[in-house]
């Protein structure tokens, strides 16, 4: 992962959103409550090929995580509806109301993000980036410590999932069964059948549920 800068959230709520969308769009969504404080963006970036390097994951985590920097990440129940080709998370009551304001500091975001090496950028009160290979429909991931919200990530999907979370499994020295819980995973093994047999000589702790969706009928 690669570090972007800091920000703060200063309300317990916040939105996951491409910024060129009005509070309350329906293809924005709401994440709380979020411990308070500093939070670290970063990205993950995937090789394309012909495409060139894309950022394929875009993970806020609060400052008090440090070592401890990914714990089980839960999947929320909104999609995050990109039409500008760009996304972030944001404060929820310093995320603009006024569509004037909106209009003005969202090329402020796309004018920070297109001048980073990363296509990624932090705004004071948030983090954005490129989406992916662009607009769409992408998934958004919480995890929490203490019934508090301490990570928050978006999947822009541009390399295969399973193959982003066995190298985030590598680079922790954690096993892959120990990132998502049970559900996610069941969804994660789904997505990706034909790669299955690699993964049961990687990850024994998760035989059981390989083997499972191995009988489910595509």
């Amino acid at each position: 992962m690669k570090p972007i800068g800091t920000f703060r959230l200063r309300s317990e709520r916040a939105t996951v959103t491409d910024p060129c969308y009005e509070k309350g769009t329906w293809c924005a969504g709401t994440v709380g409550p979020v411990k308070q404080g500093v939070w670290q963006g970063y990205v993950a970036m995937h090789n394309a090929g012909d495409w060139g390097n894309r950022v394929d994951k875009l993970i806020a985590l609060h400052e008090d995580q440090k070592g401890d920097t990914i714990g089980k990440w839960s999947m929320e129940n909104f999609s995050v509806g990109v039409d500008s080709g760009s996304a972030g998370i944001f404060d929820f009551k310093k995320y603009p109301d006024d569509k004037e304001d909106l209009e003005t500091w969202r090329f402020e975001v796309y004018d920070a993000t297109d001048k980073n090496q990363y296509h990624a950028a932090t705004c004071g009160f948030g983090l954005a980036s490129s989406s992916g290979y662009g607009d769409g429909g992408y998934t958004c991931y919480t995890h929490d410590k203490k019934d508090k919200i301490v990570g928050i990530m978006i999947d822009f999907g541009v390399g295969i999932p399973l193959r982003a979370l066995l190298r985030v499994s590598k680079e922790l020295d954690r096993p892959f069964s120990d990132l998502l819980d049970q559900e996610t995973r069941l969804q994660t093994l789904r997505a990706c059948r034909e790669s299955l047999p690699l993964l049961l000589k990687i990850d024994k702790d998760l035989n059981a549920e390989i083997e499972q969706v191995l009988r489910e009928k595509p």
